[in-house]
Order: structure tokens, then sequence, then C-alpha cells
């Protein structure tokens, strides 16, 4: 399309160049533009996504490690029971319910959402 005919620029940085040389009001109005001051940022101020845990480890992986930490520990108190045995009664303790949850990566639910008494 461009430089088809005779005084037709023959690329679109040329029509521009063109355009604005003969276009006062664009020059007036880029020159506002120019000289306002910024008054919003535009540059993202995190471009992080995901985990931003700064140590690079997420919640459920540290909730995990101390979960194994304490089953290690009831371990020296008991050392007659499994392995198994004593993360199932870890887990069945409702003591551990906050801790269990973010191991799983799971908000626990609040005691009127498990009992119904929310609106629907």
């Amino acid at each position: 399309m461009f430089g088809v005919l005779p005084g037709i620029p023959k690329t679109p940085e040329q029509a521009f160049a063109k355009f604005y040389s003969e276009n006062y009001s664009l020059k007036w109005a880029l020159d506002i533009c120019k000289r306002t001051p910024q008054l919003v940022e535009v540059e993202p101020r995190s471009v992080e996504v995901g985990d931003t845990n700064e140590d690079g480890e997420s919640d459920a992986t540290k909730a995990a490690a101390q979960i194994a930490a304490l089953v290690e520990e009831q371990r020296t108190r008991a050392p007659t029971l499994t392995v198994s045995e004593l993360y199932s009664r870890f887990y069945a303790n409702p003591a551990n319910k906050k801790l269990v949850a973010r191991a799983h990566g799971r908000s626990s639910p609040s005691a009127a959402a498990l009992q119904g008494e929310g609106k629907w």
C-alpha cells in the first residue's frame, strides 16, 4: 500500500514523519504529553509470579518438614511404633489440624462452614 502512488511515503515511518511535519496539532499534543509530569508509575513493582517466599521454599514444604521433624521427635519417645503409626496419630490429633492443612496447601474451613451455618 505504501509507495504505490507518487508522493505517498514508502514506509510507515516515512508516513508518520510526513504527517507529523505537516500537522501542528499533533506536534502540540505530543509536546504537552512530554512536558506533563508523570502522575502514575508505569514500571511494575513486582514481576514475581506464584510463590514469592524469599528462600524459595513453599509454605507447604516448610509445613511438611515441620511435621516430619515432629514425627521424628515422637519416634524417639515411642520407638516401638512404626513411622506410619506415628504419622497416623499426628494427622488424627485435632491440635495439628492447621499444620496438616498447610502441608497439603489447603486453608482450613471455619467451624461454621463445617457445620453448615453459612449462607448458601
